[in-house]
């Protein structure tokens, strides 16, 4: 009888066991398989941003408790609301994924409180966010105060980091927030720390154009618009290299951001 309690015991061991090894393996596959897609990501409606969103999702709702899975998640949301905010703008839209990329990239910061991915993710989608529900509502909030401890963590932490998109995040947030937070000289200092890192980045001298006076605005766009750009390190390249032609040839800078 008492072995018969023991082999019981022993069983009942085993089986959890098993089960938490098969789970992570699923874990693993799902991130893996997200880290595959997300390297192919591209501009709105590629269905590699789709395809990597629903398995690093599927990975975060199979383990609640892991780091990467919720902040990839976040940041698989954040690129496709930043690329549709490129491509048309939908309030409703940015405001779902805004909400979501901000719920998941707020888990990843409460599993790992001094991570940099969950607090940068959660204040770049938070910008999104807040152009979907409007900046009367944003400032009830205190959404964008929020957006700027975090990226100002980050940034202490590293400014160079996943091609200085904390700075970049500073520099947007500085340009179209209202005041007293709003502040144009902040908004050029850090788009040029980006330029400064990743002079070959489009985006970086857009958001420099952005923020600076024109004249020196339309030489930086004129050149924008000659480079290459690097479609491995920047997959939407070829979208901002258009924008910054369309500013040239139309003589204005409409903001890239659109949320002012």
């Amino acid at each position: 009888m008492k072995l018969l309690c023991l082999f019981a015991v022993c069983v009942a061991l085993i089986v959890p066991l098993k089960e938490a090894a098969a789970a992570d393996k699923d874990v693993s596959s799902f991130i893996e398989r997200g880290d595959a897609a997300w390297e192919q990501r591209g501009a709105d409606g590629a269905v590699e941003n789709r395809e990597a969103a629903d398995l690093y999702l599927a990975a975060a709702a199979a383990a609640p408790f892991n780091y990467e899975a919720h902040w990839k998640a976040a940041r698989s949301l954040w690129w496709i609301a930043d690329q549709g905010l490129l491509a048309s703008g939908d309030k409703d839209r940015q405001r779902e994924l805004g909400r979501r990329s901000m719920e998941l990239a707020g888990r990843a910061a409460l599993i790992s409180p001094d991570g940099y991915e969950g607090r940068l993710y959660r204040a770049l989608a938070a910008l999104h966010y807040c152009y979907g529900i409007g900046m009367v509502e944003a400032v009830r909030e205190s959404i964008q105060d929020e957006a700027a401890r975090q990226l100002t963590y980050c940034c202490e932490k590293s400014t160079t980091a996943d091609r200085a998109l904390a700075v970049l995040g500073l520099s947007a947030l500085y340009r179209t927030a209202p005041r007293p937070i709003r502040d144009i000289h902040e908004s050029v200092a850090y788009a040029r720390e980006a330029v400064s890192a990743y002079p070959t980045q489009i985006r970086a001298a857009v958001f420099l154009a952005a923020a600076g006076s024109y004249e020196e605005s339309m030489e930086l766009l004129n050149r924008a618009s000659e480079m290459d750009g690097d479609r491995t390190q920047e997959p939407d390249c070829k979208w901002w290299r258009r924008f910054a032609r369309t500013c040239v040839d139309g003589g204005k800078i409409p903001d890239p951001d659109r949320l002012r």
